[in-house]
């Protein structure tokens, strides 16, 4: 009989809910790790009790403490550990066209609807001048990113990250750091820009197709500000949230000329780990929480 079971899971897809059930009627003590920031604040509640949960930063914790009645010593403060690389040097890799180009990220749940309407505009901007060689780079998310990348072959300026879902951790972090600033729908790589020094533009405007591509219900894309998760992230100082398209362009405009606060960018590094603690030590910290729950169970 082991001393705890820990499973992983986004709580709406109920990956683990036969084996916490399974734990819970043996009396084994159960561990949760969400899988994102955002899981205890969209995706409702654990469907079976469990004693502890493992969290990416202290923003989760306050969610699962204030939300979900958890008591604050069963809340371990971890990290993410796909979020290690972004806390290790790249030892020796230079990307070309460093910190020049637009990184574009595409969204995952297709909530986006302009998504490659909006590259095609950067394209434009970047064809008239309003953006510095070499230009955009966009990265689709793997889940479409074969379909995506067909859709805007061959637009001046823009060129691809790798969107394979074999893509490493790595790679996108390259593409990050070499970037001059990160531009995407309210995707987790805002995040992963504000980590790692990066001016980082919200687009809030157009519409959102609800998660489901070609039909949903439409609502406006600015409504995902309003989510508890992404106030944190609109809470750093080099975070912008531009509400039309003329504010987006203003702005990739300022970054192409220089014209950054560099000060407020270093302090949403720092106020960035409050959402995700990065420091390269996930693997370890997820290993010590687990211990010292299991000696306490024994």
């Amino acid at each position: 009989k082991p001393d705890l079971v820990v499973a992983h899971s986004s709580l709406v897809g109920g990956e683990a809910v036969e084996v916490l059930k399974s734990a819970r009627r043996a009396e084994i003590p159960t561990l949760l790790q969400p899988s994102s920031f955002d899981t205890l604040c969209t995706k409702g509640s654990p469907l079976v009790p469990v004693d502890g949960l493992l969290v990416w930063g202290e923003v989760s914790k306050q969610h699962a403490v204030e939300r979900h009645g958890f008591r604050p010593e069963h809340v371990h403060v971890v990290g993410a550990t796909q979020f290690d690389v972004y806390a290790s040097p790249v030892d020796g890799q230079v990307y070309p066209g460093r910190n020049a180009y637009v990184l574009v990220a595409g969204t995952s749940i297709a909530y986006w609807a302009s998504e490659v309407e909006l590259v095609r505009q950067l394209s434009d901007l970047w064809a008239k001048g309003g953006l510095e060689p070499p230009g955009i780079l966009y990265r689709p998310h793997p889940w479409r990113g074969q379909r995506r990348m067909a859709e805007v072959a061959g637009l001046p300026g823009v060129t691809f990250s790798d969107p394979t879902p074999t893509s490493t951790m790595l790679a996108y972090r390259w593409a990050v750091a070499d970037a001059a600033c990160v531009v995407s729908a309210f995707s987790t790589m805002c995040l992963e820009g504000a980590l790692l020094g990066k001016p980082v533009f919200l687009v809030g405007f157009g519409e959102s197709t609800g998660g489901q591509e070609g039909g949903g219900a439409r609502m406006p894309l600015l409504q995902h500000a309003k989510f508890e998760h992404m106030l944190a992230l609109l809470d750093l100082p080099s975070v912008r949230l531009c509400r039309s398209w003329e504010e987006l362009a203003e702005g990739l405009t300022q970054v192409a000329h220089g014209h950054v606060d560099w000060s407020a960018v270093a302090e949403s590094a720092v106020r960035a780990q409050r959402i995700v603690r990065c420091d390269g030590l996930a693997r370890e910290r997820i290993c010590s929480a687990i211990e010292a729950v299991a000696r306490v169970r024994r």
